[in-house]
């Protein structure tokens, strides 16, 4: 980060030295380090002032989207099972062949 001076002349400074006083290395004025005015962060609105915008609960959108999804696995697993049935083949009965005398 750097802090200027009236001068004009600049200092290389840490971020963690906001709010502390520094002498100028070239005309010897003391200097103030403030945060530079193009950072980003310094003009961001309070989360808890309540001008944001305000958001849509997320549970409500979730819900319908879940139950449709239900809904058409239920479906799916539905026509599935009935096109398993529709072609599985008849089961086979096998007629007893123990008649008389027939056993060896």
């Amino acid at each position: 980060m750097l802090a200027y001076c009236a001068c004009g002349h600049s200092v290389t400074v840490q971020d963690t030295a906001l709010g502390l006083k520094i002498v100028c290395p070239a005309c010897g004025a003391i200097v103030t380090i403030a945060p530079a005015p193009d950072d980003p962060f310094t003009d961001l609105p309070d989360s808890n002032d309540g001008s944001s915008r305000r958001r849509r609960p997320l549970l409500p959108v979730l819900g319908g989207t879940a139950l449709l999804f239900v809904v058409l696995g239920i479906l799916l697993a539905m026509i599935f099972e009935l096109g398993v049935r529709m072609n599985a083949k008849p089961a086979v009965k096998h007629s007893s062949t123990s008649a008389a005398g027939t056993d060896r």
